[in-house]
């Protein structure tokens, strides 16, 4: 892609607004529109905007800041809009021609990428997220019968709204049935719109909750499904809203039912060869186990960067699905933390399925934090342990101790902690700052305060998280 191709795009298409596009460090999408005719400065000299208004950016004696637009990026047409818009993403870089922004999710994405090249290791990480979300017919933050915040969502799938002619979903069961999945239409409608700005869908289907679903797209390298992700995340909500509906990916809004999860499947590649394809245990390479080692090593650190906020660890909860375990791994196995899928024999296919994160997470941070503890895991040789071909939710304590399993983070205090403790594989490769990483930290910090003074707050800033 070039600047070239991108201004043909938009003369074709008659475009008279391009909209600038940029992920702040919760991964919530930002955007400021210019007339057309201003693309091209938008590429080459770039916009300034008021870095201290973007919460964790810069303070207001620096507060300067310039956007530049990335042509080698995704560029389509918003299917939403009234008028012509051309959807565009930037960078953040330092005023006066100065270099990229480090605290930028997306300028840590390419860094992180830069970095695997330079490594030597692998010259591809390639990532596939499976981000459930919920879409309600409705929604109220209320007040429960102790005082605390409560969400009462209606829907057609659930009993709480007399609306439902009978036919319900039912808890923990609604995984794939056919007359009772009243949001085929819907999801179909979102997919359509992925595939027409060239966002390749594999497939879509209802999910285990009721009101759950997913839609999973083909595999792509790390920054481009960062991007791939902030357009999804888009398309569903404001899909749902355009059909008087509400859609979040908050991980855990029906206490009795199933949360979400953002299970990522993830490889690395050298010369087009997959690296993680060998002879040792399910088809993987001792590479590829040293990355499950890495991944056990940090997961715990992990936490508040894949799960990053206060309610996110309700989905840890026994009982329902979710890998509340930071280590492990097994082919075929659900419960597992890692899990390695067997679906076809193929050294292609051979990859790993990191499942404890959240669909609120900043895909941009998450993807490089793991390819970092994965590459941690390669240079060190962490052994993984043995594989546990059990059903990991059934372990008991003794049973945990013997195999050398922890549980992840119970909340996101514990989980900042961990992420204070273990940090320096994430700042060794130069990739991540101290000064991103502390400031990670102080707003995590800053979260858990604020979530203890105004738990109503709380809630809804996590209905809407990362969007």
């Amino acid at each position: 892609m070039s600047y070239k191709q991108m201004s043909n795009f938009a003369r074709k298409n008659k475009v008279v607004i391009a909209d600038v596009r940029f992920t702040d460090l919760w991964g919530t999408w930002h955007h400021i529109s210019v007339p057309i005719s201003y693309l091209n400065g938008a590429v080459t000299t770039g916009i300034g905007y008021d870095g201290s208004s973007i919460r964790g950016y810069q303070l207001i004696e620096s507060s300067d800041m310039v956007l530049r637009v990335d042509p080698n990026a995704p560029y389509f047409m918003d299917p939403f809009t009234e008028h012509p818009t051309l959807a565009v993403f930037a960078n953040t870089y330092n005023p006066n021609g100065g270099d990229e922004y480090t605290k930028d999710p997306r300028v840590v994405a390419q860094r992180t990428e830069a970095y695997l090249r330079k490594s030597g290791l692998a010259d591809k990480a390639f990532f596939g997220p499976e981000a459930e979300f919920f879409v309600f017919d409705e929604v109220e933050f209320v007040k429960g019968g102790n005082g605390d915040p409560v969400l009462k969502v209606y829907s057609e799938e659930i009993e709480s709204d007399g609306k439902n002619h009978g036919h319900t979903q039912v808890k923990k069961g609604a995984y794939f049935p056919l007359m009772p999945d009243k949001l085929q239409d819907i999801r179909t409608a979102i997919v359509l719109k992925l595939e027409g700005v060239g966002v390749d869908v594999e497939a879509h289907h209802h999910e285990v909750a009721r009101a759950q679903n997913e839609i999973d797209m083909h595999y792509q390298t790390l920054t481009r499904m960062g991007d791939f992700l902030q357009i999804y995340k888009n398309f569903v909500v404001t899909e749902a809203r355009k059909r008087g509906k509400t859609a979040t990916f908050m991980e855990k809004p029906l206490p009795d039912d199933n949360g979400s999860g953002m299970h990522i499947h993830q490889s690395l590649w050298a010369n087009g060869r997959p690296l993680f394809a060998g002879r040792k245990y399910s088809g993987l390479s001792r590479e590829a186990l040293w990355y499950i080692g890495g991944l056990n090593e940090h997961a715990r650190a992990l936490a508040p960067i894949i799960s990053q906020n206060v309610l996110a660890y309700e989905r840890y909860r026994p009982g329902f699905e979710a890998p509340n375990l930071a280590r492990g791994f097994s082919a075929r196995n659900r419960s597992a933390p890692n899990r390695i899928p067997v679906y076809f024999d193929s050294p292609k296919a051979r990859r790993i399925e990191f499942r404890p994160p959240g669909p609120t997470c900043n895909p941009y941070l998450a993807f490089s934090a793991m390819i970092l503890a994965g590459m941690d895991g390669i240079s060190r040789h962490i052994d993984p342990g043995q594989p546990l071909e059990k059903d990991f939710y059934e372990l008991d304590e003794r049973e945990r101790e013997e195999y050398g399993l922890v549980t992840m983070p119970a909340s996101l205090e514990e989980a900042v902690k961990e992420l204070e403790k273990d940090h320096d594989f994430l700042l060794r490769s130069g990739v991540w700052t101290e000064e991103l990483l502390g400031t990670l930290i102080s707003e995590k910090k800053r979260e858990v305060e604020q979530a203890k003074k105004d738990p109503m707050e709380t809630l809804r800033r996590c209905y809407s998280y990362g969007i």
